[in-house]
């Protein structure tokens, strides 16, 4: 009767293995709440903006910014650094924080389309200066329709939806997908 019972439990062992290893193959693994690329970074701008690049902070990538004084690298973000520095610190990297005052913030883009750079003036609803590491990173909460992230993920939607009408690529801009065309030189914003 033992050795049945003994039986009976590795059957349902491997059955309920099986069972998770067909459902996790069937859904994809479950997705980590810190990207290895933002542990392996080592500088904090290429952390958030790993973070960023995996959606777990609604940011922007690394931007050249300016306030009209100095140029500087810095992230605009749908949120505030609450949600950053709490993805920060799962990865631990524990930045000074401090608010900085301003009304906007010039933020460099490209013009796919003219191919060209020019700069975009965006209201700014708060702002903070982190410092870890003898690195400073400034974030502006500004009103974008989408993160980083988030554009990513559609763009790669998007290209394969858009492969059998042309499509030879799909690059996120600051809060637009491009689309490009074969045999057309630049892309079509969208």
């Amino acid at each position: 009767m033992g050795r049945n019972l003994a039986r009976a439990l590795l059957l349902a062992l491997a059955v309920a293995l099986a069972l998770a290893v067909a459902y996790f193959l069937a859904t994809g693994s479950p997705p980590s709440p810190v990207p290895e690329e933002a542990l392996r970074a080592e500088t904090l701008w290429g952390k958030i903006g790993a973070l960023a690049y995996y959606d777990v902070v609604k940011t922007t990538e690394p931007r050249l910014c300016s306030d009209g004084f100095a140029n500087f690298t810095c992230f605009l973000s749908k949120t505030d650094a609450t949600p950053i520095l709490e993805a920060l610190g799962k990865i631990g990297v524990k930045p000074e924080v401090a608010p900085v005052e301003a009304k906007w913030v010039l933020a460099l883009d490209v013009n796919h389309t003219a191919v060209g750079f020019y700069w975009r003036n965006f209201t700014v609803l708060g702002a903070w200066e982190l410092r870890w590491n003898n690195q400073t990173a400034r974030i502006y909460q500004v009103p974008l329709k989408r993160s980083y992230g988030e554009l990513l993920r559609i763009g790669e939607k998007s290209l394969k939806a858009l492969m059998g009408e042309g499509a030879s690529g799909v690059a996120a801009g600051l809060d637009q997908l491009v689309v490009y065309i074969r045999g057309s030189p630049s892309g079509e914003e969208v």
